[in-house]
């Protein structure tokens, strides 16, 4: 039976017990990697996350599944999940907008993560990833996540923004293990965030189109590994 994943709406009990019955398959199955993605401003669209949800449980229960395209935004959906659930089918994702995680309070993901940490304790790799403003919201949960004596193996940053006064929070927090950060020169120039594995500014890419340049494609897959 497919997991379910929990939605950005769900509610904190919900999402813990969703995300319980989730945790619990992936070891049954002998997965412990749980990505964590958060889109950009006005990126997210659910009807194209569930299709990548369904495109991946159809290739996992063996069936011939296309991967899903997208008119949204969607970036990080469409140009670095979407192209790669065949290569990482057995990888689970929870995808979510960068609205999801605000305040101090409890999210959604941070009730996933708990519940996955439970679940597989030491072992569980945990991947952060986000774009743009959700590059924002990934630092906020390895923030909370923190305290609680939860790892970050690795942290994916594609070209992150966030509000003006948000900036001097751009600091590699000190559960996360390793941190990419890729950013571009174009009109919109990016940032460097303090304590990164790496800062790498790149030409020639699009902010919109950022997840989908070599560099970033190949660390997401190495991250995955």
């Amino acid at each position: 039976r497919p997991p379910q994943r929990p939605s950005p709406q769900a509610s904190s009990a919900n999402a813990r017990a969703q995300s319980l019955a989730w945790a619990q398959s992936a070891r049954a199955r002998g997965s412990r990697t749980l990505v964590v993605v958060y889109e950009g401003l006005w990126s997210y669209s659910s009807s194209f996350v569930d299709k990548l949800y369904a495109h991946q449980d159809a290739l996992r229960a063996g069936r011939s599944s296309r991967a899903p395209r997208s008119a949204a935004m969607s970036f990080v959906g469409k140009h670095l999940v979407a192209p790669n659930l065949a290569r990482h089918v057995e990888t689970d994702f929870l995808i979510l907008p960068e609205t999801s995680e605000k305040g101090d309070g409890r999210s959604v993901a941070l009730e996933t993560v708990r519940a996955w940490s439970e679940v597989h304790g030491s072992r569980l790799k945990l991947v952060l990833v986000g774009h743009s403003f959700g590059a924002y919201s990934a630092l906020r949960l390895a923030t909370k996540l923190a305290p609680r004596g939860i790892q970050v193996t690795h942290f994916l940053a594609i070209d992150a923004r966030t509000m003006p006064g948000n900036y001097r929070h751009f600091v590699k927090p000190s559960n996360v293990g390793t941190l990419y950060n890729f950013f571009q020169k174009g009109l919109m120039p990016g940032y460097s965030i303090e304590g990164a594995t790496l800062n790498r500014r790149l030409s020639g890419s699009s902010h919109g189109r950022m997840p989908g340049t070599a560099p970033v494609q190949e660390r997401f897959h190495a991250m995955l590994r």
